[in-house]
């Protein structure tokens, strides 16, 4: 299988995930916001907008 991965990177003063995650729930059916920061630090924070799942799981309490 081939993944094609495309990514932008934007100044965040204008644009914040958020307002994208907004933008673009109403164009696809199932999305995802996904953010990873340390508070302690502005470096290395990243956000990553997910959709168009190739595949899904489900976690339940059922044995």
């Amino acid at each position: 299988m081939k993944l094609n991965t495309k990514y932008l990177q934007l100044l965040s003063d204008r644009t914040t995930p958020v307002n994208l995650f907004l933008q673009l729930r109403n164009q696809f059916a199932e999305i995802l916001l996904l953010e990873s920061s340390d508070y302690h630090t502005k470096d290395n924070s990243f956000s990553y907008l997910c959709f168009e799942a190739l595949s899904s799981f489900e976690a339940s309490k059922h044995r």
